[in-house]
């Protein structure tokens, strides 16, 4: 596993293949103010255990240059149909065309910051190779 030293960020190198198709990453520009964003987790839907099953909600984009809990570059959202809950750090957010654009770092009953991958594409990259 390898941490970003200034975000709440880190990859890991598995030990074998996945056959999945993969992700694709937004630059800075990939989601705005306003923008309506989907996330997706396991966490606490509100009876205090992790959801059995994966869970999605919508956001609303508030900031695209908020701190993450590592005082990094963040993405905020706020409540449209769900927030995120306890057990959903690290779950992904995605724009309405599929790209994904965060990685949830923390949040409270009313909004979520996730932090914004497309500030950190070229750590990303100079990881993964």
């Amino acid at each position: 596993m390898t941490l970003h030293e200034n975000a709440d960020l880190a990859l890991v190198k598995l030990a074998e293949p996945v056959q999945a198709p993969a992700v694709s990453l937004g630059d800075l520009d990939a989601v705005a103010e306003g923008d309506t964003v989907t996330i997706h987790g396991w966490g606490d839907t509100g009876s205090g255990q992790q959801s059995p099953r994966l869970k999605n909600a919508q956001l609303k984009v508030t900031d695209v240059a908020a701190a993450d809990a590592y005082d990094g570059r963040a993405i905020n959202g706020e409540r449209v149909n769900g927030v995120c809950g306890s057990g959903d750090s690290g779950g992904p957010m995605f724009t309405a065309d599929g790209v994904q654009v965060g990685v949830l770092s923390t949040g409270n009953s009313t909004s979520c910051q996730y932090t914004h991958v497309g500030a950190y594409r070229d750590w990303i990259s100079s990881v993964t190779g």
